[in-house]
């Protein structure tokens, strides 16, 4: 069988062949993978950047179709399994009899800043470069693919997750999965969904008459044993269809909305909507008042005293409760992902999904490994760029622990909402921006050089005092990187936020500039051009910053970012400065993080948390 592995720029569509090698080999599974950019530039003799330099992207574009379709001549009658990666321009028509892996990270959305690729449309930033094509290559690659793979960030070893979505190892996920329309797109797309699906464990296939049409409805019910369905009914007509429907054999969920459910007392009973000003407690009140077999409530959840409420509700007689909180941004995939197979109705994302804090496939299976009452975290507003489960998931594995990454808005960062997460689990976190000032203050002790720079990007909860403790591993983390390299005496540090207290102390002599303004701080005066920029400003916000004087011309940025989006990429560029990206500062910070969570979290009783 050939598949074609597709995705945007730079999401690892190379080094994901790479683990695929590996899968087919532990497997004793016959494989060949082959990077078409690679077939090209061996054929040629000349690197892709040449190729567009000398002959532009059209001639490129054509040397990718003609090379693809002798390599799938070539592999036709190939015995085993052989994994084509196309660029993320690939414009030709693919064969039917191929299938298509459609590769995918969280931040494709953002955009990615290359600066060892050729430059497509020059007279654009190459952040909007990014952007002027991402939403015809989604086009392209929702049309084109037969299965969908959701990567985490940060992960580019092997690992198992990524071995069960491909069906290579055993798995049983548990949870429910909404059906969507694109699934009929074609026969093969959807052949391999119910086998892939079924294989992998799956609780429900959820059909909505909202999202289907009757005839695809049917399909379903032909090819999936019945106790695989559930039949949820969103629109009224579908309420006034007879009792011995085909359906009513199946699990059913009914929404409150429509009104009382025409055969009496509903399988699953769920509410979707909040009226205007009701509180989630009067929500739960108007849902309970129904009869039914399991209550289901998803509605929209503002902040984390709401979650406790409904977390609160469903924990009274979770046998017969499910909760689903819901958001506008995907904010609370988390603990849906900690609830996992616990529910009896929980969702989990076959890519896009049907909502938006659905765990992906790659989520679910990297939570419900280890499944206990207390997890790690990582807790910061954006977060989706986050590093931290991959790097830190091997150390809270050995611990049989889930890691995962919250979304934390102001509102919610207080003593209040900590409490909430503590008493939903949460024993270890590390701390992002904006909040590592805000976390000091409701740390019950603060460790080390946190105490002097009032900043706290990692807590271990203490179970034996009841509060947490707070410590500060960035200066560790960008000591070691400025050690590692040849400072300049010139160095400008551009923004800082809740990092430019450790930066003052490590570097006492740079000139700071506040990066929404420009102006130089503390009263200094840059008396010649840096040598060193230390970039320290995120792409959400540089919309409201200016950017370092071009003429400048830096030798290096040190880029505190280690995002893909970040502008100090593009600064570098722009002056075509040696970048040096925020990771490793990262990786060895993070490595103080664990020594941290080790002295201070293990060998201390086992508390028993309340629901």
């Amino acid at each position: 069988m050939i598949y074609l592995v597709v995705g945007h720029r730079g999401v690892g569509k190379s080094k994901f062949l790479k683990r695929i090698e590996s899968y087919y080999k532990n497997a004793n599974l016959k494989c060949q993978c082959i990077d078409l950019d690679d077939e090209i530039t061996h054929n040629e003799r000349r690197t892709i950047n040449e190729i567009f330099v000398d002959s532009g992207e059209d001639h490129f574009r054509q040397l990718e179709q003609q090379t693809l379709s002798k390599l799938l001549e070539k592999f036709s009658e190939h015995e085993g399994a052989v994994f084509i990666a196309l660029g993320a321009g690939y414009q030709g028509d693919l064969p039917a009899y191929v299938k298509v892996l459609w590769l995918r990270r969280p931040t494709d959305r953002h955009g990615r800043i290359f600066l060892d690729r050729p430059r497509l449309e020059a007279q654009l930033t190459p952040i909007d470069e990014y952007r002027s094509r991402y939403m015809a290559r989604v086009a392209r690659f929702r049309n084109w693919n037969t299965k969908q793979i959701t990567m985490e960030e940060g992960w580019q070893d092997a690992n198992e997750f990524e071995n069960k979505i491909l069906g290579l190892l055993p798995s049983n996920l548990q949870g429910t999965i909404t059906v969507l329309p694109e699934i009929f797109q074609n026969e093969m797309r959807l052949e391999d969904f119910i086998t892939d699906k079924i294989q992998l464990g799956v609780r429900f296939f959820e059909l909505r008459d909202d999202l289907l049409t009757p005839d695809q409805m049917d399909r379903f019910y032909n090819e999936v044993p019945r106790d695989k369905l559930l039949f949820g009914f969103r629109t009224r007509d579908s309420g006034k269809q007879a009792k011995d429907a085909w359906w009513f054999n199946c699990q059913y969920d009914w929404a409150l909305e429509l009104g009382d459910c025409p055969w009496g007392v509903p399988k699953v009973l769920s509410l979707h909507y909040r009226d205007q000003h009701e509180g989630i407690r009067d929500a739960i009140d108007r849902l309970m008042q129904v009869t039914a077999d399991h209550y289901k409530l998803a509605v929209p959840t503002d902040n984390l005293v709401e979650l406790w409420a409904g977390h609160a509700w469903m924990m009274e007689d979770p046998e017969k409760r499910s909760f689903l909180p819901m958001s506008q941004d995907g904010k609370w995939w988390w603990y849906r992902a900690l609830r996992g197979s616990d529910q009896f109705i929980n969702f989990l994302s076959d890519g896009e999904g049907s909502s938006f804090d659905q765990p992906t496939l790659f989520q679910w299976l990297m939570v419900e490994k280890n499944k206990s009452k207390e997890f790690a975290a990582v807790l910061g507003n954006p977060i989706t760029h986050s590093r931290t489960p991959a790097e830190q998931f091997e150390y809270f594995d050995a611990k049989k622990m889930p890691v995962v990454s919250i979304q934390l808005s102001e509102d919610d960062c207080t003593e209040l909402g900590f409490g909430i997460l503590q008493r939903l689990g949460l024993v270890a976190c590390a701390i992002t921006a904006p909040f590592k000032n805000t976390v000091a203050s409701f740390c019950d002790s603060v460790v080390g050089i946190a105490k002097d720079l009032k900043a706290v990007n990692t807590m271990q909860w203490d179970k034996k005092r009841r509060g947490w403790i707070g410590a500060n591993t960035d200066v560790a983390g960008l000591e070691k990187v400025l050690t590692s390299l040849a400072l300049p005496k010139n160095i400008v540090v551009w923004g800082g936020g809740g990092t430019k207290s450790t930066l003052m102390r490590l570097l006492p002599e740079a000139n700071f500039f506040r990066a929404r303004s420009g102006e130089e701080l503390f009263g200094q005066k840059l008396k010649r051009p840096p040598e060193l920029i230390i970039w320290a400003v995120g792409r959400e916000r540089q919309a409201d910053c200016v950017w370092p004087d071009i003429s400048w011309k830096p030798l290096m940025v040190l880029d505190l970012n280690y995002t893909e989006d970040s502008p100090g990429r593009e600064y570098a560029q722009r002056v075509n400065a040696k970048y040096i990206s925020g990771i490793d500062m990262f990786k060895s910070q993070a490595e103080s993080q664990r020594e941290f969570w080790t002295e201070y979290g293990e060998g201390r009783t086992q508390s028993e948390l309340p629901i």
